[in-house]
C-alpha cells in the first residue's frame, strides 16, 4: 500500500517511484489540478499491480499491518476497485481473463484487506468495488485501426477485441463476489457503473452512449453527469422502498 494512485500520464514527476520522486522538484505555485493531486498522493494507496496492465512506474512493495503500526506506511480509509474493463476483451487476446477468474482476483484483493489472517489486514479501510462499463463497438473498433496505421499499418488490420454483449456478462460479478463470499458486515459497496451509465444516457445505442467516452472508447468522461443521482422510482412502490433500503445499507457500511 506504499504507492499512491495516481494516473501515470498525468505527471512524470508523480508517477515515479518515491524515491525517484523525492528529487523532482514541485513547482512554486503549482496549478490547482497538480496541486490536487499532490494532497492524493498522501491519500490514496495501490493495493496491488496486475501483470497484464504494463504500468511499470506501479512496482511497488505494498504496506502491511506492521508497517502502518510502525508508522512506516499511512492507514487508507478508503480504497476504490474498479477494473474489468481489460479482463473483459474477448477470449484469445492477451488481456483476457474469464468471468470467473476476474471474480476470484476481486475476492482475493478484497480479503487481503478484510481478513485478519492477511499481513496486509486493515480494519479501516472501508472497500467500494466499482463493475464494469459499456462500450461503444464501433468506436472501439475505429480507434483500433487509427492506433494500427498510426504505427505503421505492419501486420494484419486489427479485429475488434471487445463486445458489449461480452462486456455485459461481467457487470454483476462484483456484487456476486460481495454476496457469496464475503460477511455482511464488511465495510465493501458496490456500484454498478453500467446501469448508472445507462440511466444517465437513456439507453446503450451508441448515439446515447457515445457522450459518456472519450478517445479510448473505453474511458469515461462525464463522470460527474454520470454518477448524478438516479431517477427515483415511483414513490411507495415495492422498487422504490427497495432502493431505499439498499441506499441506506451502503451509506451505514460506509459511515461504520
Amino acid at each position: 500500500m506504499a504507492g499512491r494512485l495516481i494516473d501515470a500520464g498525468v505527471d512524470a514527476g508523480l508517477a515515479r517511484p518515491a524515491h525517484e520522486r523525492a528529487l523532482v522538484a514541485p513547482p512554486r505555485r503549482p496549478e490547482p489540478r497538480l496541486r490536487w493531486l499532490q494532497q492524493q498522493d498522501v491519500s490514496y494507496s495501490v493495493l496491488s499491480q496486475l501483470t497484464d496492465r504494463g504500468v511499470e512506474a506501479f512496482k511497488q512493495s505494498f504496506g502491511t499491518a506492521a508497517d502502518r503500526a510502525a508508522g512506516r506506511a499511512q492507514k487508507i480509509p478508503l480504497m476504490t476497485l474498479w477494473y474489468g474493463a481489460n479482463d473483459s476483451v474477448l477470449e484469445g487476446r492477451p488481456q483476457h481473463v474469464s468471468e470467473n477468474d476476474y471474480g476470484m482476483h476481486l475476492s482475493e484483493i478484497m480479503t487481503m484487506v478484510t481478513s485478519e489472517n492477511s499481513e496486509y489486514y486493515s480494519p479501516e479501510t472501508k472497500i467500494i468495488l466499482i463493475g464494469v462499463t459499456p462500450i461503444v463497438e464501433e468506436d472501439r473498433h475505429k480507434g483500433q485501426l487509427a492506433r494500427w496505421k498510426e504505427f505503421g499499418s505492419k501486420g494484419e488490420a486489427p479485429t475488434l477485441d471487445r463486445s458489449l454483449q461480452h462486456s455485459e456478462e461481467y457487470r454483476d460479478t462484483p456484487g456476486m463476489v460481495v454476496h457469496e463470499c464475503h460477511e455482511e458486515d464488511e465495510p465493501i459497496v458496490t456500484l454498478d457503473a453500467w446501469g448508472a451509465i445507462e440511466r444517465a444516457a437513456g439507453g446503450r445505442e451508441p448515439d446515447q452512449l457515445r457522450p459518456f467516452f472519450y478517445w479510448s472508447e473505453i474511458d469515461m468522461n462525464n463522470v460527474e453527469k454520470t454518477m448524478a443521482p438516479k431517477p427515483k422510482a415511483d414513490a411507495g412502490s415495492k422498487h422504490a422502498r427497495e432502493e431505499e433500503d439498499a441506499d441506506v445499507e451502503q451509506q451505514k457500511k460506509l459511515k461504520n
